[in-house]
């Protein structure tokens, strides 16, 4: 009995008592405007005013100081205290001046308010419940009457503690699921920042590949240029003035070369900065056709042979954005369309502006994805690869993520031997 009418879950947990405090200070303008409602509707067919005039000037009361920032932390006690009130004058009245239908309407809809309207532990509601019957007693007693309806307020003040031990369960389990749903997104939110990572990690892995071959053709040629200048201005002031020109002609082209291959390694060391800062939340002004080169040229070092990446970029605006993160979900989708066509395969990239949006279109002439498998394709889950589990699908699921926070969406159309389509839609700069 201790137990269901004093509940475990109590308001010390600060969430909750928060919770308890925004629905009591609504609630008590609710009970208020019911007291006075009440005591309009009793003043129409009660015979005897006075008890229902005080019964509005409860309610008129109730609402003044509902509206003081100090009662905020004081609302459920002020609640009970109010409705114990105006029901204990209710009773008071019916004891005294009879009209028992209208009274006995008036307590039960105030009782019914303040469990719906406040959210009253069990033993408040029946020390509440309880103490209007007690009135109610006390005013027979002292009236001398012998007979009455005590027996109906009693089981009226079961009925509201039964009542409030539901509601308030209720309410106190809706606040641990609301709490279970913020643990549980951010819960998905750390895993998706650690499958980001993961294939920030992977991406790093292949850029790397690809950086060993794109840095030899500019160092190497540096390197080159740098000696033949160095040999050349050696030999400058040996050679006679008629091989002048042809020797500065030389060392112009020279020049040239090596700023070439500083600008490429510049080019380079931008894409390593990218990368690095892949959990980066700050947002920037990026190309996104930008983003789709550099995504391709991490990519195509580990094509297939005899597969070939084409591209298509109409003329994009710039567009506010993380740009690390679109550059892993166009490499995760280049790595599924990879991954789909065979030797000889296709992919096409094409990007343009359409209906106010950004569109990028990545095809692939690959095996294609049955209907079966495209219903699901966005669900994250797990698979068995040679009798070992795998994750499946958790990269398309991270970049739909990723899509849908910079406001737009991924779309998948695909049929088993004719190759796959995938769509994504940016929000276009206005």
């Amino acid at each position: 009995m201790r137990g269901w009418l004093m509940p475990a879950p109590d308001d010390r947990d600060e969430g909750f008592e928060q919770e308890v405090f925004s629905l009591s200070s609504t609630g008590l303008y609710v009970a208020g405007a019911v007291e006075i409602a009440i005591a309009i509707v009793l003043l129409i067919a009660h015979p005897f005013p006075r008890p229902n005039l005080f019964l509005g000037a409860l309610g008129v009361a109730t609402i003044a100081i509902a509206g003081f920032s100090w009662s905020y932390e004081y609302c459920r006690s002020i609640g009970n205290l109010s409705t114990f009130a105006g029901a204990s004058l209710q009773a008071v009245s019916m004891a005294v001046f009879g009209a028992d239908d209208y009274a006995l309407g008036g307590i039960t809809v105030l009782l019914l308010t303040l469990i719906a309207a406040i959210p009253v532990r069990p033993l408040q509601a029946l020390a509440v419940s309880g103490g209007v019957a007690a009135a109610y007693a006390g005013a027979l007693r002292i009236a001398g009457e012998a007979r009455g309806h005590f027996g109906f307020l009693v089981i009226l003040a079961l009925l509201s503690t039964a009542l409030a031990a539901v509601l308030y369960a209720q309410r106190y389990g809706n606040y641990r699921s609301f709490l279970d749903v913020i643990r549980a997104s951010q819960d998905l939110r750390e895993a998706q920042s650690r499958l980001q990572l993961t294939g920030n990690a992977a991406s790093m892995g292949r850029l790397s590949a690809a950086l060993a071959h794109e840095l030899s053709s500019p160092v190497g040629a540096l390197s080159s240029a740098v000696d033949t200048i160095i040999l050349l201005s050696e030999k400058q002031a040996q050679l006679p003035a008629s091989e002048q020109p042809r020797l500065l002609a030389l060392q112009e082209e020279l020049r040239e070369s090596v700023k070439d291959s500083a600008a490429r390694l510049k080019r380079i060391v931008n894409r390593m900065q990218r990368f690095n800062n892949l959990d980066e939340a700050e947002t920037q002004v990026a190309s996104v056709a930008e983003l789709i080169t550099e995504a391709v040229a991490i990519i195509e070092p580990h094509m297939p042979e005899g597969s070939k990446v084409n591209l298509d970029l109409a003329p994009l605006p710039h567009m506010s954005c993380r740009p690390q993160q679109l550059i892993a979900v166009f490499c995760n989708l280049l790595n599924n369309s990879m991954e789909a066509v065979n030797g000889s395969g296709r992919i096409t990239v094409s990007a343009r502006t359409r209906h106010s949006q950004i569109e990028v279109e990545i095809r692939d002439n690959g095996r294609g994805i049955s209907s079966e498998t495209l219903a699901h394709i966005f669900d994250p889950g797990f698979k068995t690869v040679d009798g070992r589990v795998s994750t499946g699908n958790w990269s398309l699921f991270s970049s739909r993520q990723i899509v849908h926070e910079h406001g737009g969406d991924i779309r998948i159309r695909s049929a088993l031997g004719e190759g796959t389509t995938v769509s994504v839609l940016l929000p276009c700069p206005t």
